[in-house]
């Protein structure tokens, strides 16, 4: 059995380690948000801010991590790995472009390190508007729905033109590249 001041000195240490290691992942998590065009110009407190409350997600290859309807309370940003994003036929888009349902080719769009996903259904307050599979073994930062909201409100006009420039191409059937 640990003495008094033994189990002192151990649950310190323990203390110390959590604490340097969140330190250094939430350092890690800001040069990851960082580096993502999306957020590059966010002072270095709010990034800072940001990270405290991202959580990290890992998926398996084939893993879907949205499907097209359900309830979307979560934005990613892929840290490593692949995504798809398909089955994304869209009422509203067919309706704008007057298309037909049978007029669309089953078109997808793949997500890369740095690109982010899940912003719809938080921005508009929709379902989900597609499903979302990894191609490969894939981490995500993830924000939960009220974080989301509360820090990033600010940039959902930058969202939803990358939203509708990633919608467009995926519609033509025009292989996305990322832009960062």
């Amino acid at each position: 059995m640990l003495s008094a001041g033994a189990l002192n000195d151990v649950i310190s240490l323990f203390r110390k380690y959590i604490a340097s290691t969140t330190a250094s992942n939430i350092d890690q998590i800001v040069k990851d948000l960082g580096h993502t065009k999306l957020l590059a110009n966010l002072p270095l407190a709010h990034l800072t801010k940001l990270a405290t409350h991202t959580t990290t997600e890992y998926f398996d290859t084939g893993t879907r991590i949205i499907a097209k309807g359900e309830f979307g309370d979560k934005f990613y940003l892929i840290k490593q790995g692949r995504v798809r994003c398909s089955n994304m036929s869209s009422p509203l888009y067919l309706r704008a472009t007057g298309w037909r349902l049978s007029d669309c080719k089953p078109c997808h769009v793949d997500l890369e390190p740095g690109d982010h996903f899940g912003e719809r259904a938080l921005i508009r307050d929709e379902m989900r508007a597609c499903d979302v599979t990894a191609l490969e073994p894939t981490s995500c930062h993830v924000l939960k729905r009220e974080h989301f909201v509360s820090m990033l409100g600010s940039l959902t006009e930058t969202m939803e033109r990358s939203l509708a420039i990633k919608v467009k191409v995926a519609h033509q059937c025009i292989p996305y590249k990322s832009t960062r």
